[in-house]
């Protein structure tokens, strides 16, 4: 998409750091103000690794642990502003936490054995009340007390009467002061049953007046998960899935590794000979690092854009002439083309409805931030050292370089591109790869996770700066280049200073050893079967009944059942009078009838089209799969350049285009998507490679979808259920780009919720 980025940079300006009281009086600070990433000390908060001993959750005897969610607060690294938070601010976080134990952001680690099943019993510890993420008060008004949450998405208080209440919670009007945060836990990568998977509609509230939760989602079972750990050693994650405030929950604090070890990689120091572990940096040297990105206010708590003013507001909301109150018009009023911050009610929020709080398409944050810490330093040594990292952004994908800062420089914090350092690429999602990849620039899609060997030998008493050249936009598959980055230090994202001394046992990393035991470990698996069933599904952007942006799955052909079975629009009036008659094709919401319905235990190789302008993090809960490869999507030559839409003229029917089409909201209103045509000739484009960014020779549970691109995966469907895919960009998933997926059996046309988990051996906490 072409938005009008600039307003990020001139939100920083909007948001008002200080309020003058009068001519020639000194400036204020205002705490509920945005804080100026200028302000923050780079490179100087000590960053733990989330592998650190004391940094992980224990299970008793049993395998069992209790973990709860609840409020607390955290200290990020800020720096002090005058009269706000002295002397360093601290942050409100939803957090996890064992019993008796304070919670944290990140949540704490879990590392398991393979196929040793472990129980969690995941608790809602947080009080009815307030949601713990309010606005700012910027140059449009004062935000600071009112809730980021937008309840008109499709989300877990919109459902009413298909949950379930109990105490103070009524389910025909359910809020956070009387039923509490709506939680529940995905274990992202765990290969789950769909009991225990973690997925939105399993959403439970506040456990704290008792165990019963107050409400519990359509699909709600049970609060305790198991978790088989049938999985190759690899680095999973854990995060909050509750529907429609995922974005917002994560964004809390609410996401933690998960860890996963076999014999091959036990993490522990190995000799690297037949039948012992490979021989990979362990201990002190294996480091775990979440990267994600976010905004704060003066006062340390988490600034959240959703109402004029804040950063993006006017690229999604006002400038593209968004009414979220259409009974005003006219809907808004452009004045300013550089700010377009001139909109109509927003003196008398909130009894107008017309500014917010709005979900907003994407989310780019001014202060890059890892395992909690903002752009914090590391000590590390002159050796190999293992590094694990999880890009827990909401929107931004990442490209990761390393490079040596130049201490005598301008800017001592900062390197060049031409210094960038090469590193090894050993796996990543789903455990390690057949083989090492040398690269010096590694893309990291929203949600990902890479297991990296960075050599740190020859380095001493030097710093070295893990850099991120992705910007602060959407990626379009574009990586670097000029204009990328609004911010002023989001190129940045870490640092490692390298000590003069060693520690510890000698560096007996070998890369050749290495590629020799993941050749044998690769051959030792078993590989995925014939496929037997190809799926084409569709990527779109569409618009919601407001005219937000609003990215879309769907089908690229006539949506049918495993069997063969034509799956047809529902036949109420809402659709035939939105002219959504028969086969269902394109476009599709969430509660819509389930298309993609594979047969237990079946291969299927997907084929995910993007037509849409910019990539997306697609990732199918369950399943891991190989990446075979992509093609271009040839596009009819009459059709329009942006949309893809046939604006005047017939087809020339040498290509694929795009037709207008309804879609219907949750709540019924109309809003906008597309239909796919296919050329007669079947010709829909040719085979296309990526860079050596992209490194997907390892099996993944995401893959960047490129748009005018073709992208196709293939994978086994080993357990029954209800499950979901979606964009892994969580703003876009919290807006209906995501879709159930029902393995096996038949989901009933609508939402499968005939066949919903039964509830033996199981209980509530």
């Amino acid at each position: 998409m072409i938005l009008h980025w600039s307003f990020f940079k001139t939100g920083l300006v909007l948001a008002g750091t200080f309020i003058l009281l009068f001519p020639g009086a000194r400036a204020q600070v205002d705490c509920s103000a945005q804080r100026v990433p200028k302000k923050e000390d780079l490179f100087q908060a000590t960053v733990p690794s989330a592998l650190d001993p004391t940094f992980r959750f224990n299970f008793d005897s049993g395998n069992k642990a209790t973990i709860e969610i609840r409020e607390g607060t955290h200290k990020a690294g800020l720096s002090q502003v005058d009269g706000c938070g002295e002397p360093e601010p601290v942050t409100k976080i939803y957090g996890y936490a064992a019993e008796g134990e304070n919670a944290t952001w990140p949540g704490k680690t879990f590392e398991v054995t393979k196929t040793v099943p472990h129980q969690v019993t995941w608790v809602n510890k947080i009080a009815p009340g307030p949601y713990i993420l309010t606005g700012a008060n910027n140059s449009v008004g004062d935000f600071s007390n009112y809730s980021v949450v937008d309840e008109s998405l499709h989300w877990a208080y919109s459902l009413g009467g298909n949950s379930k209440c109990s105490g103070s919670c009524d389910c025909s009007n359910p809020t956070f002061e009387t039923c509490g945060v709506p939680i529940v836990t995905h274990l992202h990568g765990g290969q789950t049953d769909f009991k225990n998977d973690g997925n939105p509609e399993f959403f439970f509230g506040s456990q704290v007046i008792k165990k019963l939760p107050l409400i519990r989602g359509p699909e709600y079972n049970t609060n305790i998960y198991r978790y088989a750990n049938n999985l190759d050693a690899t680095s999973i994650w854990y995060h909050d899935h509750s529907l429609g405030i995922t974005r917002l929950n994560v964004y809390a604090g609410l996401a933690g590794f998960y860890f996963v070890r076999d014999t091959h990689d036990t993490g522990k120091e190995g000799t690297g000979l037949a039948g012992e572990p490979v021989n990979l940096p362990a201990g002190e040297y294996e480091v775990a690092l979440a990267i994600q990105d976010r905004f704060f206010k003066n006062n340390g708590e988490f600034l959240y854009p959703a109402f004029p003013g804040d950063p993006g507001y006017a690229d999604f909301i006002t400038c593209r002439g968004v009414n979220l109150n259409p009974d005003q018009t006219p809907p808004f009023t452009v004045a300013d083309e550089k700010q377009c911050a001139n909109v109509p009610g927003c003196n008398d929020f909130p009894e107008s409805l017309t500014c917010g709080p709005t979900a907003l398409t994407e989310f780019f944050g001014d202060h890059m931030v890892v395992n909690g810490k903002i752009w914090p330093k590391m000590e590390v040594y002159g050796r190999h050292y293992r590094l694990r990292l999880l890009n827990g952004c909401d929107s931004r994908f990442l490209a990761v370089q390393f490079c040596i800062a130049d201490p005598s420089a301008a800017d001592p914090n900062v390197c060049e591109s031409s210094d960038r350092i090469p590193f090894n690429v050993i796996g990543g999602d789903q455990g390690l790869a057949p083989s090492a990849t040398l690269v010096d620039t590694l893309l990291m899609e929203t949600g990902s996770r890479y297991d990296i060997i960075f050599d740190f030998t020859g380095k001493s008493n030097m710093r070295v700066i893990m850099k991120n050249i992705g910007g602060d936009m959407p990626f379009g598959g574009e990586i670097g280049g000029e204009d990328m980055f609004v911010f002023d230090y989001t190129d940045r994202i870490m640092a490692f200073d390298v000590l003069a001394t060693s520690n510890g046992p000698v560096d007996n990393f070998n890369l050749t050893a290495l590629g020799e035991e993941l050749g044998v470990i690769a051959a030792a698996r078993t590989p995925l079967g014939q496929q037997d069933y190809t799926r084409k599904v569709a990527l779109f952007e569409g618009a919601d009944e407001f005219g937000r942006l609003q990215p879309l799955l769907g089908t690229v052909m006539p949506a049918e059942t495993w069997q063969g079975r034509i799956i047809n629009w529902p036949n109420e009036q809402v659709y035939r009078d939105a002219n959504l008659i028969g086969p269902m094709q394109g476009t599709m919401t969430w509660h819509e009838p389930i298309t993609e319905n594979p047969q237990l235990n079946s291969v299927e190789v997907w084929e995910i089209w993007n037509f849409s302008p910019d990539a997306h993090p697609i990732h199918l809960h369950l399943v891991k799969f190989e990446v075979l490869g992509r093609q271009t999507i040839n596009w009819d030559t009459n059709a329009n350049e942006d949309s893809h839409v046939i604006l005047e003229g017939v087809p020339a029917d040498d290509g694929v285009y795009l037709v207008p089409q309804n879609t219907i909201q949750h709540n019924g209103a109309v809003g906008k998507g597309f239909k796919v045509v296919l050329p007669a000739d079947e010709d829909y484009g040719e085979e296309t490679n990526v860079g050596v960014e992209y490194v997907e020779n390892h099996f993944k549970d995401i893959v960047t979808a490129l748009p005018d691109q073709i992208t196709l995966i293939k994978m086994e469907f080993t357990k029954f259920g209800r499950y979901v895919w979606h964009c892994h960009i969580l703003s876009h998933e919290d807006h209906e780009m995501m879709r159930v997926m029902f393995v096996g059996g038949n989901p009933s046309g609508t939402n499968g919720r005939n066949l919903r988990g039964n509830a033996e051996n199981e209980g509530e906490a």
